[in-house]
This record gives structure tokens, C-alpha cells and sequence, in this order.
């Protein structure tokens, strides 16, 4: 009996240390594959993240861009004028067009102080437009130069300036 008592008691012992060393070992398991999943979760957040700011850092450089050009084309038409040359309304238009466009994006992404700027060079880009294409129905051609051009080398410049800096 005693030996059929050890026999039992081995074999207990093997069968319980077997499946106590699955059980731990599927809880180790467990454990690292929950560990890596936090891991690649953390990561696939970070890279969102990266992401959304690579994104972001990308509209401010299209609406700064979108905002020297449109004020470049509306200065070089006002300077074609003065000098009595045909202006093309084209290239200002277009500038136009590529600022609304960057400017309706911007609106859905841009952090409100920053949107606040592009509000504010948005107006002033439309009064510059309005500008140029009254220039020449002006009855004092020297005065709305001199006026269009003031215009363009100061307020709308720092306007540009200003959004430039802010983003």
C-alpha cells in the first residue's frame, strides 16, 4: 500500500507540476501579448499624432504660400498698371482661387488664434483684390496707385507676415 501511495503521489506531483507549468506559462504568455498590444497601441497613437501635426504643418506652409502669391500677383498688377501695361487678370485670379481654397481648409483645421489671422489677411486679401480690379475704372490714376501700393507694401504685407510667423 505504501508503495502504491508513493506511486500515486508521484504521479499527482508530475500531472500537477506539467499543468501547473502550462497554466503558468500560458499566463506569462498572456501577458507579454498584452504588453505588446499596449506597445503598438502606444506607437499607432503616437504616429496619428505625428500625423496630424505633419498635416497640419502642411496647411500653414499651402496657406502661406497661397497668401505671398495672391499679394504678389495683386502688387505685380498694380505695378503693371502704373506703367500702362495690359494686366492679365489670370495669375490674380488664380492666386485668388488657391488662397480661397487653402483659406476653406484651413478653416476646418487651424487652431482659433491662427484662425483668427487667416480671418483677418482674408478680408484684407479681398479688399487688395477689390483694389486692383477698381484701378482701372479710377478717375485719379496717380492717387489709386499710390494708394494700391500702400496698401500692399504695408497692411496686407504684415498681414502675411503676421500668419507667417503665427504658424
Amino acid at each position: 500500500m505504501t508503495t502504491l501511495a508513493v506511486a500515486l503521489i508521484s504521479v499527482g506531483g508530475t500531472l500537477g507540476g506539467t499543468l501547473g507549468g502550462a497554466v503558468l506559462s500560458q499566463r506569462a504568455s498572456r501577458a507579454q501579448a498584452a504588453e505588446q498590444n499596449q506597445r503598438a497601441d502606444r506607437q499607432r497613437e503616437q504616429e496619428r499624432d505625428e500625423q496630424a501635426l505633419q498635416a497640419k504643418r502642411d496647411l500653414y506652409a499651402r496657406l502661406n504660400t497661397a497668401a505671398r502669391a495672391y499679394r504678389v500677383a495683386a502688387r505685380d498688377a498694380v505695378q503693371a498698371a502704373e506703367r500702362g501695361e495690359s494686366v492679365d487678370p489670370a495669375p490674380l485670379d488664380a492666386a485668388k482661387e488657391a488662397w480661397a481654397d487653402q483659406y476653406s481648409q484651413g478653416q476646418m483645421a487651424l487652431a482659433k488664434d491662427i484662425l483668427q489671422i487667416a480671418s483677418a489677411l482674408n478680408r484684407s486679401l479681398g479688399v487688395g483684390y477689390s483694389v486692383v480690379k477698381q484701378l482701372p475704372s479710377s478717375s485719379d490714376f496717380s492717387d489709386a496707385y499710390s494708394r494700391a501700393k500702400a496698401w500692399f507694401s504695408g497692411p496686407l504685407s504684415d498681414g502675411v507676415y503676421l500668419l507667417r510667423s503665427a504658424t
